[in-house]
């Protein structure tokens, strides 16, 4: 498993050229050895198509998730009891309907 999201994008950048290499070697050897590796080819052309397809979707919803994060900073919150420095601040845990 990979241990950081750069190491996941190698990988599957490592995936993506392997797979792709696979279907250039299949296409050629369809096209001089035997016109049955054609087959060969559509299937490795499928994996590839189907790896980079669910590659997109995920990196999709990986944006779509990000983007409607919303961070809460740090604010005073009414009503909140202070500690007897008076500098304590609360960070609301849910969101308020009101906005305040």
């Amino acid at each position: 498993m990979p241990r950081s999201r750069a190491e996941a994008a190698r990988r599957r950048t490592t995936a993506i050229v392997i797979l792709a290499l696979f279907a250039l070697v299949t296409l050629a050897a369809g096209l001089v050895i035997s016109p049955a590796m054609l087959l060969v080819h559509l299937v490795a052309d499928a994996l590839l198509g189907g790896f980079v397809y669910l590659s997109w979707e995920r990196a999709s919803r990986s944006r779509a998730r990000r983007s409607s994060l919303v961070t809460l900073h740090d604010r005073p919150v009414a009503g909140a009891a202070r500690a007897e420095g008076g500098g304590a601040v609360v960070t609301p845990m849910r969101r308020e309907a009101s906005g305040n």
